[in-house]
């Protein structure tokens, strides 16, 4: 086959049913029902180490939907790119910001064919939401993207939406905040990022966090990175970060609140602003 045949449909089913997804699996961690039996058998291996680890998924969905809140009614930023929506189990993140906003524009960016084939599937009638295929972690093509640019203006603040994701890309700290960057270069002053990551807290759970990270990674998931409160605090290059900062999903924006498991606080969130002058 060369490299401009496309894929047949056998084929493409069969690598379906072959190799877990990073989407299905995380709908799946959230008790959705949107996966197929190689996510369960994944799924099952991280529950061996790890029973609750659902909690962690549900704590990073629940972050996000509380920070499109925020933006949305306190900021008001009127313009949302969600980076790999994936498969929600719940409220999207259109459903939220327009309940506040019935008028604010939600752009869904992802290169998964099932995600896109649900994406559009609930967004049809809504002129304020677009789905585009793209590559959340090559930036630079989305923002020369024409179906972009005639949606975003990028004259106005926008929230760059990246929760669940960046622990999917391999390499250092600083080669994600590389690819924040571009993003945070293109916005306009006033704009936000939004970023939830499996969190290593740098304590006893470390060791069992390592073992999850293994057995993605020997899997055909071969993703998820656990990283440290500075290198995820890292990926909001140049940014203030909003009170309380990087802090466990659970605990945005109340840091009283208590873990119910352990796993729960394994997941960081925060949102950064880029500031509207240099101080």
């Amino acid at each position: 086959m060369t490299d401009c045949e496309p894929i047949s449909h056998d084929s493409f089913v069969a690598q379906l049913l072959s190799n877990a997804s990073d989407a299905r699996f995380w709908n799946l961690a959230q008790g959705g029902k949107d996966h197929f039996a190689v996510d369960r058998r994944l799924m099952l291996g991280v529950k061996e180490i790890a029973p609750h680890f659902g909690d962690l998924a549900v704590a990073s969905e629940g972050f996000l939907l509380r920070a499109c809140q925020y933006l949305t009614g306190t900021t008001g930023i009127a313009q949302f790119i969600d980076c790999g929506p994936g498969l929600p189990t719940g409220h999207r993140v259109h459903e939220v910001v327009q309940a506040i906003n019935p008028t604010a524009k939600v752009l869904y960016v992802d290169n998964d064919p099932e995600v896109l084939a649900h994406a559009h599937s609930f967004v049809a009638a809504n002129k304020q939401v677009r789905v585009v295929d793209g590559d959340i972690f090559t930036p630079d093509d989305l923002l020369d993207s024409k179906e972009v640019n005639s949606f975003i203006h990028w004259s106005e603040p926008v929230a760059i939406i990246q929760t669940a994701t960046l622990h999917h890309r391999s390499g250092s700290a600083s080669d994600v905040a590389r690819i924040m960057q571009t993003y945070i270069d293109a916005a306009a002053p006033g704009s936000c990022t939004v970023i939830s990551h499996f969190l290593d807290p740098q304590d006893v759970a470390s060791g069992t966090l390592r073992r999850i990270e293994k057995h993605l990674l020997d899997s055909s998931f071969g993703t998820g990175w656990f990283r440290t409160l500075d290198e995820i605090r890292a990926m909001f290059p140049g940014q203030r970060l909003l009170d309380p900062g990087v802090v466990p999903c659970h605990q945005w924006p109340n840091t009283e609140t208590d873990p119910i498991s352990w796993v729960q606080g394994c997941v960081a969130g925060g949102i950064g602003q880029k500031l509207t002058c240099t101080p």
